[in-house]
């Protein structure tokens, strides 16, 4: 909650991720598809529906309305002087940003100041911890490559990730086809081989086909391997923050609260909370590309 000359204006999470701003009688509220915010809606406005354009990273660029376009460009570490917007809730890294101009990361824990590209707070976790040496340093000084949504500790990307083979990337998707077109799949005016020809043909045919989708099948079933053993991975470790989550939740509930081995244990636990949410949010990334992949093997089978 954050209290300003409008009255309070109180934030609603969807497990790491803000959902409904609450001030007064009006909701602002994002749509996301996994990760990814789509869109926004805002009961008390003549235009309620504002669509978003973001990159790889969450970052908003643009919101669209029915009457209105709006860009926001940004520095390395998020400042932009068309924010805070007056049509999104969401910034940088699809974080959210205050009427300050500061975004509250690790759902309240800490703010971080784009134009002065730093924390504001020392981190619990500097100097030997994962929060680094500088406690006050944002993505390791690194926000090119990394982000840092729990407020503690930076993140990669998807950079040691393995990679989508490009033409399975950039593959147009195509929904069955329709009643009509499914009627008329077969090509007006030709005559389908005869037997003989079939037996003639069939075996030339089938070996060009397999002489060149072989290799590319071969590749994309490697691949796929390699994203389910990289999934894998994600699980193991999110179950292993999962398992340290619940031994340091357990253990704050023996020391009282406040003290100061109660705000040990409640700092590990929220460390690890935050772990699993991101190799969760990963293994969910992946596990959509590697779907690409087996399609596409799929697709290449019944050629």
């Amino acid at each position: 909650m954050t209290k300003t000359n409008a009255g309070d204006r109180l934030y609603f999470h969807q497990g790491d991720k803000l959902a409904t701003v609450k001030q007064g009688t009006q909701n602002h509220s994002v749509f996301r598809s996994l990760d990814t915010a789509l869109a926004e809606q805002l009961n008390c406005d003549s235009e309620p529906v504002r669509f978003l354009t973001t990159d790889g990273n969450g970052s908003v660029l643009q919101v669209k309305t029915d009457q209105q376009l709006e860009s926001l460009p940004y520095t390395a570490y998020g400042h932009s002087a068309s924010q805070p917007s007056t049509l999104s809730l969401l910034g940088f890294n699809g974080e959210c940003i205050d009427p300050a101009e500061l975004y509250i990361l690790g759902n309240g824990y800490r703010s971080h100041n784009p134009r002065l590209m730093r924390f504001l707070s020392p981190d619990s976790l500097s100097p030997f911890g994962k929060g680094g040496l500088n406690s006050y340093a944002y993505c390791g000084a690194d926000p090119v490559n990394f982000t840092d949504p729990s407020g503690h500790f930076r993140l990669f990307g998807r950079l040691f990730a393995p990679k989508l083979p490009k033409h399975v990337k950039n593959a147009p998707t195509r929904g069955l086809p329709s009643y009509s077109e499914a009627q008329t799949y077969a090509v007006p005016g030709e005559r389908p081989p005869s037997y003989d020809e079939t037996l003639r043909n069939y075996p030339k045919e089938r070996d060009i086909r397999i002489t060149k989708t072989a290799p590319l099948l071969n590749k994309l079933e490697a691949r796929a391997k390699k994203y389910d053993s990289y999934i894998e991975r994600q699980h193991e470790k999110a179950d292993r923050a999962n398992h340290q989550y619940t031994i340091h939740q357990a253990s704050a509930n023996h020391y009282t609260y406040g003290s100061d081995m109660w705000r040990f244990h409640i700092s590990k636990a929220n460390f690890a909370y935050h772990k699993e949410a991101y190799y969760n949010m990963k293994s969910r990334y992946f596990t959509a590309d590697r779907d690409k992949i087996t399609a596409a093997i799929a697709e290449l089978r019944r050629t």
